[in-house]
């Protein structure tokens, strides 16, 4: 069975780096004027403190693993369809396998 608080407090994670990884994106792309890069450095300054809270539920181990699965997915997806970068088919076999540990890692324990 899946235990869903840690699933949560990763995705919000990986949220604020799909948010702040685009605007670098962006400001690297000459969308978006360098001085943004001080909002993301301000988004993503409160990671530390969310990661703080999710330790009160889970370890830091499959914390981080799991935020950093979920963060590789969402800023894949987001690389893929919004700015339309490609990956190859090997790439993508390793972005299926990322959403296979990421479920795995998922599970309460003595559910996998």
């Amino acid at each position: 069975m899946i235990d869903w608080v840690p699933v949560g407090i990763a995705s919000i994670m990986a949220g604020i780096d799909v948010f702040t990884l685009g605007i670098v994106k962006h400001v690297s792309g000459g969308k978006l004027h360098f001085w943004t890069m001080g909002i993301a450095t301000a988004v993503y300054a409160f990671q530390p403190w969310i990661f703080l809270s999710s330790l009160s539920g889970s370890s830091l181990t499959i914390m981080n693993l799991m935020w950093d699965l979920t963060s590789d997915i969402m800023v894949t997806l987001v690389g893929v369809f919004y700015f339309r970068e490609q990956i190859g088919r090997v790439r993508l076999i390793g972005l299926v396998l990322g959403f296979i540990a990421l479920v795995l890692m998922a599970q309460k324990d003595g559910d996998a």
